[in-house]
């Protein structure tokens, strides 16, 4: 009975150590690490090889083979143990150090393919009777357990390697202890309850440090985390910090340079000036390499056509180059395609390079740009002369603020900036520098299936048409151009067609009459026009009760700033300088409608009928309040129809219908409705009436239809509706 009641402890140990393998393993999956990989093997063969000594395994061969299999079990134990010891080490271990561990483990698998192999030929019996070569590797065993403990006391220095050489000391000496009482008084399984002990007191001390580490690991992963922050904060901090001090630079600049100065003064108040704009170059730069840096920079992949932005993007440096005498060699090939691409970040590469190339090239030699698709990459590629560099110098172009000596200029953060921006973008940058020409070559995959990349697959908010060929044009929103240049009008045309119905006018006057016929929902309009220009045009239109509300966005070839300045004091809503590249138009057109919907949706929340919460414009706030006495008098008229609702007002019934869908969303007899729904909200609150009372007194002749009508609007019944918000 005793000895039986020993076994059946024995078991239930042997499956706590069972049990503890499947903790690790289960900690492997989880976070793939593989110390825990090799502890958990290390814990699932000490495991086997308590079983076979409690005959768990109730099976003949295994019986029958049962001193092999204690021998290889208790070897891969071994070996996956010096494993995860290894994987804990390895990073502070020497070359010397490292070398005679994997020598060591090496022998140990030569041992296990050596009994492997010569098993058959024994007749079954390998292990006893070769029993010096079991002892010998023991002997080895121990040796290498004291060169454990003496590595892993040497490292003594954290709270993980103070676990483990206590988990190995006293793993070592439990199995001692099991060694000694078997040579003293024979093989029983007493003897290996010090073994199972030992064992399991080094499971939960290597388990304890491992939880320790993982969680050091975490606390580390959250320090460098609000480390990043910090730097992020940091850099948007003194970003804002020089842009105050450089401000202030450039304003009194931009005042003296209108002032009647001499030509040697005005040449230094340039030098100012373009110092303090190089000044926010590099504090943008910062910025950009601190969001990299920080993993916060994305890529924003939107189609657009590459050979369009690319004649943009180089059009201000071709005419540096005419002005500077300076000759630029293009060549875009083979990407008139619609693709994929971020534009901010296209823009930041090529811009840099090209900056980069005007600021170093030799005087009257050539600088050559190039772009081209080919395997589904787009290369970019910029050359131009330098006789200041040699080959050791191309390396060191990538770093920060690199400067060759105190006699040259240094190139900044610039190219330390197109190095970051390619790699996140997953492509690959080359230098190539021969006959004092340094080509610099950017290959980008044209991929949307990249690791930081958002994809917009349409425009932001944009206005999806009908297919119905009968209905689409009814269904699009209305946008007026104006503009005397016909060629213009066109490509303004070919960029909304599919998003708008267009009308056109070739001058100011003409557009007023015009917007106030139709009552568009957005007008593009050119400054520079006969017989009315674009500013008194927008005057006209602000100033009226039936177009004041439209946005009206200024598209002129005029940059200066004078011109900016008044059109915003005529009201227009946006300025856009020609050329005006596409995607900012559109994005300011619908930002317009955008902002308009907004007040729309206000409005559809209002129970209260509030000209000051939901216009932008003293005219419309006028134009509302209107709108609120009519309403207020004519709440209980059920006769009273949109026609009469337009007289009133001195409208057609068009001009009312799109002026209130417009500004409200809503047509002149949903106005009306939904003016009568609120109002009856209103009264079923205060408990003023039944609800026929109610429906009768807003104007409702038909019960049934006010309770579906009142049902659609506000989502419930006027019973629920009385039910929730009846004030006590």
């Amino acid at each position: 009975m005793h000895i039986e009641i020993q076994y059946n402890i024995f078991k239930i140990l042997s499956g706590g150590v069972l049990f503890m393998f499947v903790y690790h393993f289960t900690q492997f999956v989880v976070y793939k690490e593989k110390t825990y990989l090799h502890y958990a093997f290390h814990l699932f063969f000490i495991a086997i090889n308590f079983f076979l000594i409690a005959d768990l395994f109730d099976f003949e061969k295994v019986n029958e083979h049962k001193a092999f299999f204690l021998e290889t079990t208790y070897i891969l134990s071994f070996i996956f143990y010096n494993l995860f010891i290894y994987s804990q080490l390895n990073i502070n271990l020497e070359p010397k150090i490292k070398k005679n561990y994997l020598s060591f483990i090496a022998l140990l698998f030569l041992y296990l393919i050596g009994i492997t192999l010569f098993y058959p030929i024994t007749d079954f019996k390998v292990v006893d009777n070769n029993i010096i070569a079991g002892i010998s590797i023991r002997i080895v065993l121990l040796l290498f357990s004291f060169y454990l403990l003496y590595l892993l006391f040497k490292r003594y220095t954290t709270s993980i390697y103070k676990y483990l050489l206590i988990g190995t000391f006293v793993m070592v000496g439990s199995y001692a202890v099991h060694v000694a009482l078997n040579l003293l008084y024979g093989v029983h399984l007493r003897n290996h309850f010090f073994n199972l002990t030992g064992t399991l007191i080094e499971i939960l001390l290597f388990t304890y440090a491992l939880n320790l580490k993982k969680r050091n690991a975490e606390i580390e992963k959250e320090l460098a985390i609000e480390t990043s922050l910090l730097k992020s904060h940091f850099f948007a901090n003194i970003s804002h910090e020089f842009r105050t001090p450089l401000t202030l630079i450039k304003s009194p600049v931009q005042s003296l340079k209108n002032t009647f100065l001499k030509e040697d003064e005005k040449k230094q108040l340039f030098l100012i000036e373009n110092n303090a704009n190089r000044m926010l170059e590099l504090v943008d730069q910062l910025l950009e390499l601190s969001k990299i840096d920080n993993g916060k920079l994305q890529i924003i992949l939107k189609k657009g056509n590459l050979l369009y932005f690319f004649e943009t993007l180089l059009e201000p440096y071709l005419f540096k180059a005419k002005e500077e005498h300076q000759v630029v060699n293009t060549s875009l090939k083979n990407i008139d395609e619609v693709i994929y691409f971020d534009r901010d970040i296209l823009t930041k590469i090529t811009t840099n390079l090209i900056d980069n190339a005007f600021k170093y090239n030799e005087d009257s030699k050539p600088i050559d740009f190039s772009v081209t698709i080919k395997n589904k990459h787009l290369t970019i590629s910029v050359s131009n002369f330098s006789s200041q560099l040699n080959e050791n110098d191309l390396e060191k172009l990538f770093e920060r603020f690199h400067q060759k000596d105190h006699t040259i200029t240094g190139f900044g953060i610039g190219l330390a900036l197109v190095k970051d921006l390619v790699d996140l973008y997953e492509g690959h940058m080359t230098i190539d520098y021969k006959n004092e020409r340094i080509n610099f070559t950017v290959q980008l995959p044209l991929d949307k299936e990249l690791h930081h990349a958002v994809i917009i697959e349409h425009e932001p908010h944009a206005f999806t048409p009908k297919t119905d060929a009968v209905d689409r044009d009814a269904d699009l929103p209305l946008l007026l151009i104006v503009d005397d240049n016909p060629h213009i009008r066109e490509v303004l045309k070919d960029l909304f067609k599919d998003q708008f119905h267009i009308l056109e006018a070739s001058n100011g006057k003409e557009g007023l009459k015009l917007a106030q016929k139709e009552i568009p929902e957005v007008i593009l309009s050119d400054v520079m026009m006969p017989e009315m220009d674009g500013f008194e045009f927008t005057k006209a239109i602000k100033n009226n009760e039936l177009t004041s509300f439209i946005p009206v966005i200024l598209v002129t070839a005029n940059t200066t700033d004078e011109n900016h300045l008044k059109a915003l004091k005529n009201t227009a809503d946006a300025y856009i300088t020609k050329p005006f590249h596409h995607d900012i138009l559109k994005a300011t057109v619908w930002q317009e409608i955008f902002e308009r919907q907004k007040l729309q949706k206000r409005y559809s929340q209002e129970l209260i009928l509030k000209p000051v919460d939901i216009v932008i414009n003293s005219v419309d706030e006028q134009f509302l309040q209107k709108l609120q006495h009519i309403v207020e008098t004519q709440i209980g008229n059920a006769d009273f129809k949109a026609d009469e609702f337009a007289a009133q007002l001195n409208m057609s019934r068009m001009q009312l219908h799109r002026k209130l869908k417009s500004l409200l969303g809503v047509s002149a007899s949903e106005f009306m409705r939904n003016e009568r729904l609120k109002n009856a909200a209103q009264l079923l609150q205060k408990g003023n009436g039944n609800i026929s009372e109610i429906a009768y007194a807003v104007g409702f002749n038909d019960v049934s239809y006010f309770s579906k009508c009142f049902k659609e609007y506000f989502k419930c019944t006027p019973t629920d509706y009385t039910e929730k918000n009846t004030s006590s």
